[in-house]
């Protein structure tokens, strides 16, 4: 779905197509001050994480290379109906 325009993401062996974008956010702070917090997030289908698919087993702390770059996922979430996954990455 993702082949035209994705990025490569590699993972070990395994290497899929996702979106890469950054993305900010609003979130209080110890103090209760908002601040405004930017994210590197990858999008990619759910599919890829199905069993035997090429994310599949793919955790928070594990290392990524999005096209030629490290980095470590964060956090990974569903979207709306489930069909895509956001993984909020970081420099590794």
């Amino acid at each position: 779905m993702l082949d035209d325009f994705g990025l490569l993401i590699q993972w070990g062996n395994n290497s899929t197509k996702g979106i890469f974008d950054e993305e900010e956010r609003v979130d209080l702070d110890d103090s209760g001050t908002q601040v405004v917090i930017r994210e590197s997030v990858l999008i990619v289908t759910a599919e890829d994480f199905e069993s035997g698919a090429e994310l599949y087993g793919l955790a928070v702390d594990d290392a990524i290379m999005v096209d030629g770059v490290d980095y470590e996922i964060r956090d990974i979430n569903l979207i709306d109906d489930g069909a895509f996954k956001r993984l909020v990455v970081a420099p590794a």
